[in-house]
């Protein structure tokens, strides 16, 4: 056997030389990764590291509100001693029932210095993105959740005229549902009121296979806490590239 050391080396720019994403996922969450792996497929120069933070697959505000002091410990293991130019939390129920600052003066706590972006918050800016004053919302929450969501959305002066939802409580269930479900959730708010825009809350929800086949059939913009989260994060780290793809919130800058 030779041994070969101190070969030359050549290095390149690495991953994400554009933008380093930390994404800090709930440990019973089955869908956000793969989401975002279609997102960042069309943003090659940038890229996502993941990392996980204990939660029950079973959730409540209770649960999800245990969450709020395991963040900063998740943080300090992206990337240890390597630039990130934004963390994300992915989960949209937490993030409102913890609030927003108070998840990013966790993650800080982690990360020093370093943004931070919240589903609900990437939502926010999603809707007005694309002009939408009266929305539609789709949720897998129970009663408690859907009034946190409701609150939340109202406070910011978005009017929700149909709130429908699948009243489940594990994030295995939620990350099992199916195309059609999501299309005749869909179909049923829009039969109920009209709307500029229909939100698709949770990062367990599947929306990134169906968005834009979804936006032709009832034309109007669709979005999910996933894709808005994602879309925030890239536009924040200097993302610009217009992508059809993957629906008209792609195609918009914040």
């Amino acid at each position: 056997m030779k041994l070969l050391e101190h070969l030359p080396l050549q290095l390149d720019s690495g991953v994400g030389p554009d933008g380093r994403i930390g994404l800090v996922v709930l440990s019973s969450d089955h869908v956000i990764e793969r989401e975002w792996q279609k997102v960042f497929r069309y943003a090659p120069r940038h890229a996502f590291f993941v990392t996980r933070v204990f939660s029950e697959d079973e959730f409540d505000a209770v649960t999800l509100k245990r969450t709020e002091h395991r963040l900063a410990e998740a943080a300090r293991l992206l990337l240890p001693g390597q630039p990130i130019n934004l963390m994300a939390y992915g989960c949209t129920a937490a993030s409102i029932v913890i609030g927003h600052e108070r998840v990013a003066k966790e993650l800080a706590t982690g990360r020093e210095g370093v943004p931070c972006c919240t589903p609900g918050v990437s939502a926010i800016s999603a809707l007005r993105a694309f002009g939408a004053r009266s929305i539609g919302v789709l949720t897998p929450y129970r009663t408690e959740l859907n009034r946190h969501l409701l609150g939340f959305l109202e406070s910011h002066g978005f009017e929700v005229r149909v709130l429908a939802s699948f009243n489940q409580t594990s994030d295995a269930i939620v990350g099992r549902l199916a195309g059609a479900a999501i299309r005749d959730g869909i179909q049923r708010i829009l039969g109920e009121a009209s709307v500029d825009a229909v939100f698709l809350s949770c990062t367990s929800v599947r929306l990134a296979d169906s968005v834009c086949e979804l936006e032709q059939e009832f034309g109007l913009g669709i979005t999910s806490s996933s894709l808005a989260l994602a879309w925030d994060a890239l536009r924040s780290a200097d993302f610009t590239e217009e992508v059809p793809e993957l629906g008209r919130l792609f195609t918009l800058q914040k």
